[in-house]
């Protein structure tokens, strides 16, 4: 019986050998339903008009407590301009730290790109964050039994310009490629049945060098991040903490100016995709079955690589129903992860989509629509 256990321990490493890299476990996401927060304290971006002035409130991480215990809330998602692993002013460890705090979605606004939008006004481009992120949560957050995604913002407007839309609708039905194989020729597609103007609207847009350009700098950035992401993972096998990296995207492909997508003409030339798509959905998406087929489709990922990162609706007489019916949906194809948009706190302006009335406190519908998630889907 001598050679009993060396076997053992040959056969052992075969079949786990030292240094093994653990499998990323992507279906393990818990499932529940969070809310994105919007508040005025020292980690809001301070570009917004109406933050500019205001008197700060609480920390983010009081917010976040107070939000946890109010509304039973497991799941959040903010902007944070702080840096995530800071722990000057308002404490932003204790934010990454809080107990019963299982997901956590952050757009990283601290590296903030401001861009000019097509009407001349300025947005907020959240794409400049060092790709050492990742590491550093991991160091700074190891013993976390949490979800982390760092998510950047809508990357459809950003790859379009931050806002911009077609000029006119596109004619015809024909794809992207179609469009941009006749950017050399001006006539190339068009028929007398066409309207002229539109047709040409349409191939402007798609020829567009800033937009293609745009797409092949997202390109390079969403390559880096993932692969900061699968490095930071590695360099940390023993950690509970999971840090994901993650796209959001906004165009599915369902309206004709919508042809170019990040879906379509980005992800799938990634040399790895993203760990997970944030999508964001809202009555532009159409319906939400559809969107999220496109999106699996585009990108050969199944529906557990996906979570809705956005989703809500201004229409306060009808809020539950839309919110409800669009979560539930995706959820009954496998989405695990939901965040509606948007429980404000302290803010001075109001967004016209919170869940909670920021006067009173008085629930609407979202809100209501979000605990009966809850029950039925944790």
């Amino acid at each position: 019986m001598n050679w009993l256990i060396p076997l053992i321990l040959v056969l052992s490493q075969v079949l786990y050998p030292t240094g093994r890299v653990k499998p990323v476990r992507y279906n393990l996401v818990k499932r529940t339903v969070g809310v994105n927060i919007q508040v005025i304290d020292k980690t809001t971006t301070p570009y917004r008009w109406w933050a500019a002035e205001a008197p700060y409130g609480k920390p983010n991480w009081e917010h976040v407590q107070y939000v946890r215990n109010r509304y039973d809330i497991d799941a959040v998602a903010l902007m944070l301009r702080a840096h995530p692993t800071e722990n000057q002013d308002e404490n932003i460890r204790k934010l990454f730290r809080l107990p019963g705090i299982t997901s956590i979605v952050i757009r990283p606004e601290h590296w903030g790109v401001i861009d000019e939008r097509c009407d001349g006004s300025l947005g907020l481009l959240w794409e400049g964050y060092p790709v050492s992120i990742y590491d550093d949560m991991y160091r700074y957050y190891s013993g976390q039994d949490k979800d982390i995604f760092i998510i950047n913002l809508e990357s459809d407007w950003q790859a379009h310009g931050v806002g911009c839309r077609a000029r006119d609708e596109c004619i015809g039905g024909l794809s992207y490629q179609s469009y941009l194989a006749c950017c050399e020729d001006p006539m190339c597609g068009w028929t007398p049945t066409m309207d002229y103007l539109s047709w040409t609207s349409c191939q402007i847009m798609a020829c567009d060098e800033e937009k293609l350009e745009r797409a092949e700098y997202l390109l390079r950035l969403f390559n880096e991040r993932q692969a900061a992401a699968e490095a930071a993972r590695a360099a940390h096998p023993n950690a509970t903490v999971r840090v994901w990296h993650t796209v959001e995207v906004n165009f599915y492909g369902n309206k004709d100016w919508q042809f170019f997508t990040v879906l379509g003409n980005v992800i799938p030339r990634m040399d790895r995709p993203p760990d997970f798509i944030g999508l964001s959905v809202y009555d532009m998406a159409g319906n939400p079955e559809d969107t999220l087929r496109y999106a699996m489709e585009a990108t050969g990922l199944p529906a557990n690589r996906f979570i809705v990162s956005e989703t809500g609706t201004s229409k306060k007489d009808n809020q539950y129903d839309i919110i409800y019916e669009r979560i539930n949906n995706l959820f009954v194809m496998g989405v695990r992860l939901a965040f509606v948009w948007d429980l404000e706190i302290a803010p001075v302006y109001d967004t016209g989509y919170s869940i909670v009335d920021r006067e009173t406190g008085e629930e609407f519908g979202g809100m209501r629509a979000v605990r009966d998630l809850n029950k039925e889907w944790r």
